[in-house]
């Protein structure tokens, strides 16, 4: 196809075989002008005669001087008719005095543009720069300008569009089904890419830091294209419509004291017998072009060719960029046919050359960027549906909720740790029955817990629509990483003692065995720390990773390296400098004779080997895991002193019958082992049924605030007589079914009636919950669930009250309270076998005791036979310090 634009052969075969008659030509035709293969413009009602575009070699749109196309600028010369969008025949021509006045029409100067850098908003840390510097922006009075126009129209677009569909769905059946309205509105398409062309450019002419006053330059060109398109659809709607009411709601701009000069549009073929009268009755210029073969065009007609509305002569500036920012079909030269050149800037064809066209450095290390980011969503989309099918496979039941599931742990770290929880072999402490059906109900819930996270550039936040303009790739990448590590910290678990899911979720039965026994060794300074936290900053809660490292000794491990390593450093630092230093110089010319660059990694792995060099690390010991101490676990005082008196050692635990624990002991005692593991849980659910309390309500108990990286938090001192002895006793034990801490800290259980259910432990419950912050908030939110009971219907004593189970309910209760601190409620067990709190030695020698039923099934005895589940299954063999689901 030939890209000469007066060429017959590219206009769709205008050029037809010599004929003995030709046609007669339009009565309305005034003029005309020659162009190349023997065919001519006819001008049916426009003065202007556009000259047949110059051919240079191939034939091209070329960068001008002005900033525009020369003969190929499709938004002041007349181009071929296109029947989507008819409507850009309206386009508005200046006149050569509103080329140079009109915002609209001009070349922007640098008195358009910011000369100095400058703080934004009188933000000390945003600074936009200045053409000084190297960077060209509009000035802000003028961009507000330009914003105010572009958001005008843009909304006065959307406007008219919803009056035309509306015109065309009642009102079409009325129009002649050959009528040419109805061709024109079949075809027509809203302008809806120029619309975001026009916002697009705009924000570009303010924050889009471009390099070159040429980018400027072409991007105002580009913007004022985009408006001039939206205008043009405006104006040719108020044409098309019939008048009425919404007449008003379309028209833009009143004429200025004379009608604007329209671009007019190049009819062609067929197309000169159908849309001919159309315009022509709107007053829009109108050309057509004809064979000279075909039709009888007399001598006299032929003028010569106007001057042209736009510049012609060509820019090296504007045409021979080198590092190119913007949009490809906002740059020329555009190699492609004259009749294309329209599509082609406003979006609907791509550049001929779209292959060879090469972006700024700057432009394609973002679009690589891009793509490898797009690479990594695909890569983690296909492990995403990989488990999905694996779930669907061994869980066909799930169907759709495998994908609600997977958005809920999302948003909720609890959520993950409770999915990923192996099952409870039978002989492991078990939740009560009510608080097993109440899980249930509360799973219906799931939403209070995993809350929709917000997005820190959401755009419909108020006030964050001009910062997110502004926002560089820098500070979103900041600001993104900050409201992560928010999002962690707030729904983060953290806690004085380790959770019970901690202990029964491991790999194999020696592990959950190992960690038993280091729990109660470390018991009482789990309980310490509480005090400790109060005056010892460096004193923290800590994660579920955090707790396996403990009780599996990875924890201490790595103090024991790091006190090692330092004391290393400390002695041999001078010599270890040096050494780092000739690594990566001898590492770095390495890598240029490669050509690379040593990265941050590189230089913490040399300083990472060079430092243990030399270095023999001492070995072990759990058994004395306390010998280098910890400033995070022991607190700075205690610390100091375990590192410099060597033969002294904290306080550690025994068995709630007093014994030592080891390993030998529990590994074949499960009785024991589940003893254990109940009485921890209990320990860690007057923490947390501590921290569901009002903060008043605490205040007055003499609990105290502590703040640590998740939040403040009142944690009640165990090892503090007067709060043990005190509220702790009074309010939070009765609720656990206690009646009390022994001296070595281990709860003493109540005996209450064989059932638990409907007994003082859950009235104890009931006033703690009474007691929270969220007990106003649950009753507002629930109010419309007719199985929700309220406080007030509770104190009352309503009949309702006594229609359902009032442990049921208050389990119910406790669990939408949890989920309002966003975790998941510790749970509240059945108690296991009388004699579960005894070794086995200490068991044969004591009297024979009665089993304690709870109302629900009691786990068995080791000796029942019962066939246990594996502890390994479905599990990985993760080290300790990685096992499980990551906080």
């Amino acid at each position: 196809m030939s890209s000469n634009r007066g060429s017959a052969s590219a206009l769709g075969g205008v050029v037809a075989a010599p004929v003995a008659t030709k046609k007669a030509l339009p009565t309305q035709c005034k003029a005309a002008v020659k162009w190349a293969d023997d065919t001519a413009l006819l001008a049916v009602n426009g003065a202007y005669l556009p000259a047949a575009p110059r051919v240079d070699g191939e034939g091209y749109a070329d960068a001008c001087a002005d900033g525009l196309l020369g003969d190929f600028e499709w938004s002041r010369e007349p181009q071929p008719w296109d029947h989507t969008s008819p409507y850009t025949a309206y386009l508005e021509v200046p006149t050569s005095r509103e080329e140079k006045s009109r915002l609209r029409f001009r070349m922007l100067t640098f008195d358009d543009l910011e000369k100095e850098a400058g703080r934004e908003d009188g933000n000390p840390t945003e600074v936009a720069y200045g053409w000084q510097q190297g960077t060209y922006r509009v000035k802000t009075a003028l961009w507000e300008k330009m914003r105010k126009r572009a958001e005008d129209l843009g909304k006065s677009c959307e406007r008219a569009t919803r009056v035309f569909r509306y015109a065309y769905s009642s009102e079409i059946h009325l129009v002649h089904e050959g009528s040419v309205v109805r061709r024109l509105c079949k075809n027509l398409r809203p302008p809806t890419r120029d619309v975001m062309d026009m916002m697009l450019t705009l924000g570009i002419l303010r924050w889009g830091k471009l390099r070159t006053f040429a980018d400027l330059t072409l991007c105002n060109r580009a913007h004022q294209r985009a408006i001039g398109v939206v205008t043009a659809y405006l104006d040719f709607l108020s044409d098309l419509l019939p008048p009425g009411p919404n007449g008003p709601l379309i028209r833009r701009g009143a004429p200025r004291g004379h009608e604007p000069v329209r671009r007019g549009v190049i009819l062609i073929g067929e197309e000169i017998d159908s849309m001919l009268g159309w315009y022509t009755r709107v007053n829009i210029p109108v050309y057509a072009l004809v064979s000279t073969n075909e039709f009888d065009i007399p001598a006299e007609l032929f003028k010569p060719a106007s001057e042209p509305r736009c510049s012609r002569e060509r820019s090296a500036t504007f045409g021979d960029l080198k590092q190119k920012m913007l949009r490809a079909r906002w740059y020329a030269p555009l190699r492609s046919d004259y009749r294309y050149i329209e599509l082609i800037g406003r979006g609907y064809v791509t550049r001929s050359d779209e292959r060879d066209y090469k972006l700024s450095d700057q432009q394609t290390s973002l679009k690589r960027r891009g793509e490898n980011i797009d690479a990594a969503h695909k890569r983690a989309r296909d492990v995403r549906g990989r488990v999905e099918r694996q779930l669907q496979s061994r869980f066909p039941v799930l169907g759709s909720s495998v994908q609600r599931y997977a958005n809920l742990v999302e948003r909720s770290p609890a959520l993950q740790r409770v999915f990923a929880q192996k099952p409870r072999d039978a002989d492991m402490p078990q939740p009560l029955p009510a608080y097993a059906a109440a899980e249930l109900r509360a799973s219906q819930d799931l939403n209070i817990l995993a809350e929709a996270l917000k997005h820190p550039f959401d755009p419909n936040a108020a006030g964050t629509e001009e910062r997110n303009w502004r926002a560089s790739e820098e500070e979103r990448e900041r600001v993104l990483q900050e409201a992560a590590v928010k999002f962690a910290s707030e729904r983060k678990l953290l806690t004085f003692l380790p959770p019970f899911t901690v202990l029964t979720n491991c790999e194999s039965w020696e592990k959950t065995v190992a960690y038993a026994v280091s729990a109660v060794r470390m018991l009482p300074l789990f309980l310490d720390r509480v005090r400790l936290a109060r005056t010892d900053a460096d004193v923290k809660r800590l994660t579920t990773q955090d707790w396996r490292g403990v009780l599996g000794g990875q924890y201490f491990k790595n103090v024991w390296r790091q006190r090692q390593l330092d004391k290393h450093l400390g002695v041999h630092g001078k010599e270890i400098e040096s050494r780092i230093r000739l690594r990566e110089k001898e590492e770095e010319a390495k890598a240029k004779g490669e050509g690379k660059q040593l990265t941050k990694r590189d230089l913490k792995r040399i300083r990472a080997e060079e430092e243990k060099r030399g270095l023999q690390f001492e070995e072990y010991d759990h058994g004395r895991f306390w010998k280098y101490g910890d400033d995070v676990f022991f607190g700075k005082d205690e610390s100091a002193r375990l590192q410099s008196q060597p033969s002294s050692r904290p306080r550690t635990g025994v068995l709630p019958c007093g014994c030592e624990p080891t390993i030998e002991l529990l590994k074949g005692d499960r009785l024991l082992v589940s003893g254990i593991l109940f009485l921890m849980n209990t320990l860690v659910l007057v923490h947390w049924l501590a921290g569901l309390l009002d903060d008043e309500v605490a205040e007055r108990a003499g609990i105290p605030r502590i703040a640590d990286a998740g939040g403040e938090h009142r944690t009640p001192d165990l090892t503090s007589a007067a709060e043990r002895e005190g509220f702790v006793r009074e309010r939070i034990l009765p609720a656990l079914r206690c009646d009390g801490l022994g001296g070595d800290y281990w709860p003493t259980l109540s005996r209450e009636a064989a059932s638990d259910r409907g007994g003082d432990w859950a009235h104890g419950l009931l006033w703690i919950l009474e007691h929270s912050p969220y007990g106003a908030t649950l009753d507002r939110e629930k109010r419309f669930d007719d199985y929700w009971l309220s406080l007030e219907g509770i104190r009352s004593g309503a009949d309702k009250v006594q229609e359902l189970e009032f442990d049921a309910h208050v389990l119910h209760r406790y669990f939408l309270a949890s989920f309002k601190r966003r975790q998941w409620p510790f749970e509240i067990l059945d108690r296991p076998l009388a004699g579960a709190f005894k070794c086995e030695a200490c068991r044969a020698s004591s009297p024979q005791e009665q089993h304690v039923e709870t109302g629900g099934e009691s786990a068995l005895s080791k000796d029942d036979g019962l066939v246990h589940y594996g502890y390994d299954s479905d599990l990985s063999n993760e080290e300790s310090d990685n096992e499980g689901m990551s906080d």
